[in-house]
């Protein structure tokens, strides 16, 4: 069985973290993002 149900859209925080959480076919929840934590610093 193919396929996964999206929990929460992509999203991008104000502290940096991108992420989004899926669930798959067997009812596992995962959580993926990235962290950069000097995205909101001006160069």
């Amino acid at each position: 069985k193919a396929g996964a149900t999206i929990i929460q859209e992509l999203t991008n925080r104000d502290y940096g973290s991108r992420e989004f959480i899926c669930r798959d076919p067997e009812g596992n929840v995962w959580s993926f993002g990235t962290y950069w934590p000097k995205a909101g610093e001006k160069a």
